[in-house]
């Protein structure tokens, strides 16, 4: 857990989320205000990661409509847990990258 959650994969997440659209959880806190709580509560994050303490939040589905009519469920998660994903991302993919076919775009 220690070598994932390093604070130079945290920082990178952070940085990473920052690029996104502005929106929000289920928490209230906007992308846009996100590095400020980070900046304040990032070691009690990472903490609770590495203790096994940390719960992830409620994702909230909504719907949006598309240009076809259909609606598209999407998964909102809180600025946090889109951190910490990302984290996994960076740390897992270059083990496993090599596993996917060139072809797999998904999965």
């Amino acid at each position: 857990m220690e070598n994932i959650f390093t604070k130079e994969k945290m920082d990178e997440a952070v940085e990473h989320l920052s690029l996104k659209n502005d929106s929000c959880g289920v928490d209230g806190i906007m992308i846009s205000e996100y590095k400020a709580y980070y900046d304040l509560n990032s070691e009690q994050i990472r903490q609770k990661l590495l203790s096994g303490k940390y719960k992830p939040d409620v994702v909230q589905i909504v719907e949006t409509l598309m240009k076809n009519g259909k609606r598209r469920p999407i998964s909102k998660y809180t600025c946090t847990d889109r951190v910490i994903l990302d984290v996994l991302k960076i740390s897992l993919t270059p083990l496993w990258a090599s596993e996917f076919s060139k072809y797999s775009y998904a999965y």
